[in-house]
């Protein structure tokens, strides 16, 4: 097996590994996945539309509207009126949404894969973050090999 046969066997292990641990996280937290996702996601900043959430978590705005009738159906998430233009719907945290959401991103920290990677050094930790930006910009270019 070559160098990189064992590098994108070990990048596919720990995206299963994360996807394994987040869905447990928000299982956890009596959420699905998409929703603990799209409660991180929302906790980033503003009030966001529901088409930019869903490019953030790659869904379909229409696949994603059920996870936010349910988020908003327990108070943590709240649909608002653009200031900018009335027409537009915006989705933002309650209160009670950001305490969520705070507790997803405190849980899914303390699975194994953020543990090993805070017991590394700063200077491993660097060089790593470096590469997987590397490796991330090149995502969606698909080359034609052999």
């Amino acid at each position: 097996m070559s160098t990189v046969d064992s590098l994108v066997e070990a990048f596919l292990a720990i995206g299963h590994a994360l996807e394994a641990d987040f869905d447990r996280v928000a299982a956890s937290l009596s959420l699905t996945a998409q929703g603990a996702a799209a409660l991180m996601m929302l906790g980033r900043g503003d009030a966001i539309k529901m088409q930019d959430l869903a490019q953030m978590l790659a869904c379909d705005a229409g696949n994603l509207s059920g996870s936010i009738d349910r988020l908003e159906g327990a108070a943590l998430v709240e649909r608002v009126v653009s200031a900018s233009d009335r027409r537009v719907r915006l989705l933002r945290l309650t209160p009670r949404g950001r305490k969520m959401a705070d507790k997803v991103i405190a849980a899914s920290m303390s699975c194994a894969i953020p543990a090993r990677l805070a017991a590394m050094t700063a200077a491993e930790r660097e060089s790593l973050g470096a590469f997987l930006e590397q490796v991330s910009s090149a995502k969606g270019r698909v080359t034609a090999t052999g």
